[in-house]
């Protein structure tokens, strides 16, 4: 009944306006739930059908959205976004949530502007951990500070893919986090312990 309810119309419409249509359906068959792409044609006055079974490609569209939602709602959570490095332009993109500079769409600026908003005691660090992982060594991620919009935010960069091209640059591509509640949870207790001895 779910299936015929909406395949009827379309039918009609075939029929009617004499044109093809194609159209994906769920079919429920007792504890089974399947999925089908239907190509209609007009033929004679009546509906000629092909169909294909697609249950299994829906299935792992429709797992893959649920991870994706999932992932999304994890990385709101944790204050997470993806970066992008390109060595030949030198542009830092960055796309997330971290709730500093990051939006969902992704954001580009020149590493020299981005380094202005490091604190200039971070920057030293920064540069060492970038020109590592250009190098390839990408096993370690860097903290650092940046200055924005008058607030002192801490960051954690990681990278995980870097691909070196044919004419010498790299493209490097990673996460990155804003742990500035983690880091300030850590001051304090460090300082309550630095009280208590």
């Amino acid at each position: 009944e779910y299936t015929k309810e909406r395949v009827m119309p379309i039918f009609q419409t075939v029929l009617e306006e004499q044109r093809s249509i194609s159209k994906n359906f769920k079919l429920v068959l007792k504890d089974e739930i399947f999925y089908f792409k239907c190509l209609m044609f007009p033929y004679d006055g009546m509906v000629l059908c092909q169909y294909r079974d697609i249950t299994e490609r829906s299935q792992q569209k429709l797992e893959l959205e649920r991870n994706n939602r999932e992932l999304y709602e994890i990385q709101k959570a944790a204050l997470i976004g993806s970066w992008q490095y390109e060595s030949d332009t030198r542009t830092f993109s960055y796309a997330g949530h971290t709730d500093i500079m990051c939006t969902e769409e992704p954001q580009d600026i020149n590493i020299d502007i981005y380094l202005q908003h490091v604190l200039p005691e971070d920057r030293e660090t920064f540069n060492n951990w970038l020109e590592q992982n250009l190098q390839g060594d990408m096993e370690n991620s860097v903290d650092y500070r940046i200055l924005y919009q008058k607030q002192i935010f801490y960051i954690r960069l990681k990278a995980f893919t870097r691909e070196r091209h044919k004419d010498g640059t790299t493209t490097m591509e990673g996460y990155i986090q804003n742990i500035t509640d983690i880091q300030r949870r850590r001051n304090d207790i460090n300082l309550l312990t630095h009280c208590l001895l």
